[in-house]
This record gives C-alpha cells, sequence and structure tokens, in this order.
C-alpha cells in the first residue's frame, strides 16, 4: 500500500493483530500444557520445514510451532512484529495471571456464538486484545464491555443500553452482536485479518484505505 494516513492505520491493526496472535498461544499453552505437540524433541523444532529464518532462537520456534499448532482459518504468521507483541504481553504477568483463569469461563460463551454465526473460532482471541477478558472495561473513547462496543455500533446491533442495563457488558449479548458485526464486516471486505481490523476501527476505515492504496486488500 502507498503511505497514506490510512495505510499507517492498517499498521497499526497490524500489530494489534500480533497481539491476537500472542492470545492464541496464551491459551493453547493452558489447555495443551501437558499434550505432546507443545514438547517436540529438538530435532523436530528444528526440522527444515519449520525454519524460515536461520537466526531464530529456540524459544522462537516454539512460538512459531505453537502459532502453527494452533492455526485454522485465520492466518498466523510469525515475525518480529508479532515478538515484539509477546514480548510486550509476557511483561505485564500480573495481566497475564488474570487472563490465563478468565479464558475457561469466558471463551466457550465467545465460541458459541461464533460458532452460531458459522464464523472464525480464533476470533475469540478478539476479546484479549480489546478488553483482556474484563466484560466491565470501559476505555477513553467510550467503548464499553468484552468486545469493546462503541454507543452506536452496539445501539446498531440490537444491544440495549440504558438508566438500568448497559448490555455491552453482557457476555452472550455482547458475543452475538459482535459475531453479526464481524459477519457483516467479512462479507463486505472478504478478508479474515482486515476484518479484525475494521472491528476496530470500523468498516469504512478499512475500505478507504483499500481504495486509496489502488485497490490492494492486505497489509
Amino acid at each position: 500500500m502507498r503511505t497514506t494516513i490510512a495505510s499507517i492505520l492498517l499498521t497499526t491493526i497490524f500489530l494489534m493483530h500480533s497481539s491476537l496472535i500472542f492470545a492464541g498461544i496464551l491459551q493453547d499453552s493452558v489447555r495443551n500444557q501437558k499434550t505432546a505437540h507443545l514438547h517436540k524433541p529438538i530435532d523436530t523444532l528444528f526440522a527444515p520445514s519449520k525454519i524460515s529464518d536461520p537466526i531464530l532462537t529456540y524459544q522462537n520456534l516454539v512460538y512459531k510451532n505453537r502459532l502453527e499448532s494452533i492455526q485454522k482459518d485465520v492466518s498466523l504468521s510469525y515475525n518480529e512484529h508479532v515478538q515484539k507483541y509477546i514480548d510486550i504481553y509476557t511483561g505485564r504477568k500480573e495481566q497475564i495471571g488474570k487472563m490465563l483463569g478468565l479464558p475457561e469461563y469466558y471463551f466457550p460463551l465467545f465460541e458459541r456464538a461464533l460458532k452460531a454465526a458459522g464464523i472464525p473460532e480464533e476470533l475469540k482471541f478478539l476479546t484479549v486484545v480489546e478488553s483482556a477478558l474484563n466484560p466491565q472495561a470501559v476505555s477513553r473513547s467510550g467503548a464499553v464491555g468484552p468486545w469493546q462496543f462503541m454507543y452506536e455500533t452496539a445501539k446498531g446491533y440490537g444491544l440495549i443500553m440504558d438508566s438500568y442495563t448497559d448490555e455491552r457488558k453482557d457476555p452472550v449479548k455482547a458475543s452475538h452482536a459482535a459475531a453479526k458485526y464481524l459477519v457483516d464486516a467479512y462479507a463486505q471486505i472478504g478478508d479474515w485479518l482486515l476484518t479484525i481490523a475494521a472491528f476496530n476501527c470500523g468498516t469504512g476505515a478499512v475500505t478507504r484505505a483499500i481504495t486509496k492504496s489502488g485497490g490492494v486488500a492486505d497489509f
């Protein structure tokens, strides 16, 4: 993409995608810490088919292997941007400690909503990036809940917000609304990584960036 404000925005969202990847590694570690594929012998980790960069360290290769083990419908590439955000997240020990326990309660709720909408299960990890799995989270811009819905967007997807309740904080209702948004965004954009970007900055911002780049619909 040519260097425009919109393309810079998408680059920023790409870094958010790196955090999404780390969230996948995190949950994979929790659920599968006793399984064989997380403890592969050294010769398997360093097999030629697994290495794209000869200077990767052993730890980097473990991250890369784990990404490959959880990848389904959404591309989970490994590069220096991804590693940067892995380093940032692993430095937040208190926050990570909380998030290690919360997925066991919240992820099944998110998974059911995404499955009902027919979209990739990996999108549940957006909630780690958006709210650190905190249903009471409120951003400086006014986004609320585990999926960080803005008021107008939430209203447009059927969530109720009044003096008595704010359904953006309801993990079940907000998840079904988020799934509908993701379905609509993907139908318009046709790429899951750009759909993730659209969830954060709006479908309009992504489509404008694609237009300014001459129709190039990737990062």
